[in-house]
């Protein structure tokens, strides 16, 4: 239906469906893709021999990334001389697209193009990731105060911390990981990269201080951070 309605035939047409395993990038692809089409079609040139010839005998392809390990989003038709465009904006905005399951025309402004975020209790981050957050995933962490767990997969070393007031988990951990190294009097010496955040609890955004405090002491002791971890 896509090849057709763009005025295609399917032997005209190649499918690139990019698989890429390699983290924060497979994640991020439908972020670049409508964010950073240059770094796209950057990336997309680039084949192996065998996909090489295979795609040099149709003059179009369709390319699509995924968003979740079940469901891949189409990402456009491109000429497979020079990767051009055909056009894009064309593309997207033709009338022709807006009866398809897949509103071709809406696709600049829909939120498929940021990943779900996990639920807060499967959610775990590097600090690659962290750095480079969908936009989606940011506001929600910006919105979210709660209790958070750090480990260091050097050597398992763990570290309890909160985070409330201005921009919450999003702000406390993206000054964990600004710098080389860690930004508290624990995780001073240690490489950022090496951190793995999580989510232990969240808190009301309502919740007084002290409240916060307390039940951030209370983790550090159920999960004994202070005698044989990284809280003092």
């Amino acid at each position: 239906m896509l090849v057709t309605t763009a005025g295609l035939t399917p032997s005209d047409c190649s499918a690139i469906f990019h698989k890429t395993a390699l983290q924060p990038f497979r994640r991020m692809l439908p972020w670049i893709v409508h964010n950073r089409p240059d770094l796209f079609d950057a990336y997309q040139s680039v084949h192996s021999a065998n996909a090489a010839l295979a795609l040099a005998r149709r003059p179009f392809a369709l390319s699509f990334v995924p968003v979740d390990p079940q469901q891949m989003l189409f990402a456009g038709i491109y000429a497979v001389e020079g990767w051009e465009d055909v056009p894009r904006d064309t593309v997207y905005a033709d009338a022709r697209f807006a009866e398809l399951d897949l509103p071709l025309s809406e696709l600049r402004a829909r939120p498929a193009w940021d990943p779900a975020l996990p639920p807060w209790r499967d959610l775990a981050l590097t600090a690659r990731d962290i750095r480079t957050l969908p936009a989606a995933w940011a506001a929600r962490l910006a919105d979210w105060r709660g209790i958070y767990l750090i480990v260091d997969q050097q050597d398992g070393a763990r570290y309890v911390g909160s985070a409330y007031g201005a921009e919450n988990l999003l702000g406390r951990w993206r000054t964990h990981v600004a710098g080389e190294q860690g930004v508290t009097k624990e995780l001073r010496g240690r490489d950022p990269l090496h951190f793995r955040f999580s989510i232990l609890e969240r808190v009301s955004p309502d919740a007084p201080l002290a409240e916060v405090v307390e039940r951030e002491r209370s983790w550090m002791h159920r999960l004994d951070t202070i005698e044989r971890g990284l809280n003092t």
